[in-house]
């Protein structure tokens, strides 16, 4: 009766190993063609046993080779992978795929395994054996058996996990490999090997182990999948469908028939005493049945007739459900081929309801959109005909079917077994031809699109089927309306965006102000048109090559000031700031900046806002010296209006008594004409003053300023050729003619002639002055520019004041410069003085042309 029930269990086992084939073959087309999907890796990552003949191991030539890698390189060329193989021990494999490190393996599946992995449909059923050493005698008929001997077998395996449960961990021998057991088994250690039966026969027959041999029935029949890890469903997916691919071709079955059909005609122990003992129960039941058959035949024949007639009504149901799954998986194959294309919402749903009702899969096909409140949008549908305008109108007024409501409250697709009475309350009652209908909302995370429902008329359907199916669809539909919504947000943000760029780069490219940003290291990152011109060069290429401590900063340890408080505040406002152009003359900004960090909170960059002031600093600074000289000019005036009076008494009595008076003595004579000269001295000095203070109005009159710088430099052009200093002119020709005091503006020409020719005696080698006119913006322009030392910066903004001079006592008064500031003022015109890039110091007057001001 033993012997029986075994030859029950390997039919019932061989069932099982046969049911798994077919359903893979019959569900796998319903995922033929699967949307692009960011969860499947480029490269995936396989990991098995290296020790595991003829599954998995490494051969000869140290390549991974056997069954599995075999058919995971045929998945891989159907679906375009790219497969990395690892094979190690079992015990890393297993961990590193627990970790995520790993993405396929093999595995035997069990309910614990679960939880770290998912697995594919299997591929065969394996049964375990026990192997023993011949001379030993043990024989071995349930695990409970193993519980008094030493047992090897692979750590960490099916096996392994069974044998815990069973005998617990004494005399449990737990080895890497399961050829590993064999051998040692072989070489004397443990009492038997518990391992694979294909596994077992693989490593005996292959090294010719000729003394071990099976002990026991096949036990602990598994099925053999692979294992994708838990958060890869659509690497699971695409798995599944790959799989079914290479057994609709063949190929699967090529590999099958290389790899493992030696050992379907190598029966084990246990088989070939099933064999037997099924031999001897089939002589034993022919036997009984002929005698039976003697006495009951008529019986025998009414009972057999009656099981095939049940059986010729099994099969006509199963051919009418294999016929309706075939149609319903056509129908998901185009709805899953039209996701991967439509990219719009209305044409999507229309033409899935007309996907699932055209190949008569179902009757009627109904889908709803929502919006994010909930409510219902868009909607079709395919089977209604003209009764679902009252459906339209109920949804146009944001009403829902009976069955949506219910759907929503249970999750899942809600059935509907008697459509006529359990939708009484539904307008599409008496538009249902079928009893039966079923309604799954389309929801991706927590996002409900909107709901299918569909009615279908088979009685012989499998509902849980027909549940699973409607539920995938829904969730494709619904992954696909999520793509399309995340497509449009991403496109409406990258126009935003485009436009907002669009905005900040006119602001950037068209503003007066300069606009930068610059690197902690000290280099421009980018820089407007304002502020290349700002700074005078080309192009920004250009400056975006330039050392800004060594090109740019005018005095390089402000600069370290200015990076210090940025890095510190992160915001600078309206600080005045020096800077240097390209030409080496100095740039006043007033500027505005902040420091932007990164993701890690460390300065990325700087960018900085500024305005040009360097002409209103010098502007401000005229205006200053303007009000000081006039001031001052108030002053002097009336300083020498009071010196005048007693001076001019001097003068008139120092004469009077040098003409009238010759008895005075030659000594008396010589101090009386010493006084004489000093009171003229003075009145010299007083007279400048009332110049400077503007007190003696010019007699002007039309002149060529040419004319006049012509005739100041004869006067000076003796003494400048004995300094060894020469003379550059570039007067421009056919200049209107200026309406001025001649003797005075000579008199202007010769104080800056004057002040240059001994700023340049001070050098052995002598020098250059260098004398320019030219009209700009209706003024005469004079340039005075020459190669001395130049005025220190400190002397600049007082070179001006009266009786300031460098020069010693006896060179000169301090009033030159100052008296011809009051002239140049006087003709209503300006002059100032700065310091040349190229060494020297220039001074420049403007004059009005063509006008007549105050004759």
């Amino acid at each position: 009766m033993k012997k029986i029930n075994v030859f029950k269990k390997g039919i019932v086992i061989y069932i099982l190993r046969i049911i798994p084939a077919i359903l893979l073959l019959v569900t796998g087309t319903a995922y033929a063609v699967i949307a692009a999907d960011s969860g499947i890796p480029k490269i995936v990552v396989y990991g098995g046993d290296y020790n595991f003949p003829p599954f998995e191991y490494i051969d000869k030539n140290g390549k991974p080779a056997g069954f599995n890698i075999e058919i995971i390189k045929a998945v891989a060329e159907e679906s375009g992978w790219e497969v990395k193989f690892r094979l190690e021990s079992w015990e890393r494999i297993l961990k590193e795929f627990k970790e995520g490190r790993i993405d396929i393996t093999d595995m035997f599946y069990s309910k614990e395994r679960e939880s770290f992995a998912n697995f594919s449909h299997p591929f065969t059923i394996l049964y375990h054996l026990a192997f023993v050493r011949q001379e030993d005698s043990i024989r071995v008929s349930s695990l409970q058996d193993l519980n008094n001997i030493n047992v090897l077998v692979q750590k960490d395996s099916y096996a392994h996990d069974a044998l815990l449960k069973v005998v617990g961990h004494k005399n449990i021998i737990p080895v890497d490999t399961e050829p590993e057991a064999i051998f040692l088994l072989n070489s004397g250690q443990g009492s038997c090997a518990f391992v694979s039966r294909i596994g077992g026969y693989e490593t005996i027959y292959g090294h010719g182990l000729s003394g071990i041999i099976a002990a026991s029935f096949p036990l602990l029949p598994v099925e053999y999948c692979f294992a994708v890890r838990k958060n890869a469903p659509s690497l699971l997916k695409q798995l599944n469908v790959e799989l079914n691919n290479i057994k609709t071709s063949g190929r699967y079955e090529e590999i099958d028939n290389y790899w493992l059909e030696r050992f379907r005609k190598a029966p084990s122990f246990g088989e070939a005493v099933s064999r037997i003992s099924w031999i001897l129960a089939f002589l034993v039941s022919v036997t009984a049945s002929i005698i039976l058959w003697v006495f009951s035949l008529r019986r025998i024949v009414r009972k057999q007739t009656e099981k095939m007639r049940g059986d010729v009504e099994k099969i006509g149901a199963s051919e009418k459900k294999i016929a309706h799954l075939n149609r319903t998986l056509k129908a998901i194959r185009n709805i899953n081929r039209l996701i991967v294309t439509e990219k719009d919402p209305c044409v999507l749903i229309k033409n899935a309801c007309r996907f699932l009702v055209a190949p008569e899969s179902y009757k009627t096909a109904m889908i709803v959109l929502v919006d994010k409140n909930g409510t219902p949008y868009q909607y079709c549908q395919s089977g209604f005909g003209e009764g679902f305008r009252s459906m339209e109108q109920q949804l146009n007024s944001g009403k829902f079917p009976p069955c949506y409501v219910k759907c929503l409250s249970q999750g899942g697709a809600y059935i509907i077994s008697n459509a006529s009475e359990e939708c009484k309350g539904c307008c599409l009652r008496d538009c249902y031809p079928a009893k039966k209908m079923m309604c799954s909302k389309m929801e991706y995370g927590r996002s409900v699109w909107g709901f299918i429902v569909i009615s279908f008329s088979s009685e012989d359907i499998n509902e849980r089927e027909e549940r699973l199916l409607l539920e995938e669809v829904a969730g494709d539909m619904a992954y696909a309306l999520h793509g399309i919504h995340a497509e449009r947000a991403r496109r409406r943000a990258e126009e935003k965006l485009k436009k907002s760029e669009e905005q900040y780069r006119s602001l950037f490219e068209e503003t007066k102000d300069i606009i930068c940003i610059c690197s902690p290291k000290g280099k421009f990152v980018d820089i407007n048109p304002a502020g290349v011109h700002a700074f005078g060069y080309s192009s920004k290429e250009e400056m975006l090559g330039l050392d800004m401590e060594k090109d740019v900063y005018w005095n390089p340890e402000e600069g370290g000031k200015l990076k210090r408080i940025l890095d510190k505040d992160g915001f600078i406002k309206d600080l005045e700031f020096e800077m240097k152009k390209k030409s080496g003359d100095k740039l006043i900004i007033r500027l505005t900046a902040t420091a932007s960090a990164d993701k890690n909170g460390k300065i990325a960059n700087y960018t900085v806002i500024g305005r040009d002031i360097t002409e209103q600093k010098r502007i401000g600074q005229q205006l200053i010296q303007t009000e000081k000289m006039a001031a001052m000019g108030e002053l002097v005036s009336g300083v020498a209006h009071e010196i005048n009076n007693p001076l001019t008494a001097m003068l008139g009595f120092t004469e009077l008594i040098l003409k009238t008076n010759e008895s005075i003595d030659n000594e008396l004579k010589q101090d009386i004409g010493k006084i004489h000269d000093a009171a003229m001295r003075v009145y010299k000095i007083t007279t400048g003053l009332l110049r400077f203070a503007r007190r003696e109005k010019p007699m002007k009159k039309k002149v060529g300023i040419n004319k006049l710088v012509e005739e100041s430099l004869s006067l000076k052009e003796y003494h400048l050729k004995v300094k060894n200093i020469s003379v550059s002119k570039s007067l421009q020709e056919n200049l209107p003619e200026v309406n001025a005091d001649t003797k005075q503006i000579e008199q202007v020409f010769l104080n800056i002639m004057n002040n240059a020719e001994y700023a340049m005696s001070e050098k052995t080698e002598g020098g250059c002055l260098t004398i320019r006119t030219s009209l700009e913006d209706g003024f005469m322009k004079i340039e005075f520019l020459d190669t001395g030392p130049g005025i220190p910066e400190k002397n600049i903004k007082k070179i001006f004041n009266p009786f300031f001079t460098t020069k010693p006592a006896d060179k000169g008064t301090g009033l030159g410069l100052s008296v011809s500031y009051g002239i140049i003022k006087e003709h209503g015109g300006d002059i100032y003085a700065e310091n040349r890039s190229e060494g020297g110091a220039a001074f420049t007057i403007f004059l009005p042309a063509g006008e007549d001001h105050g004759k």
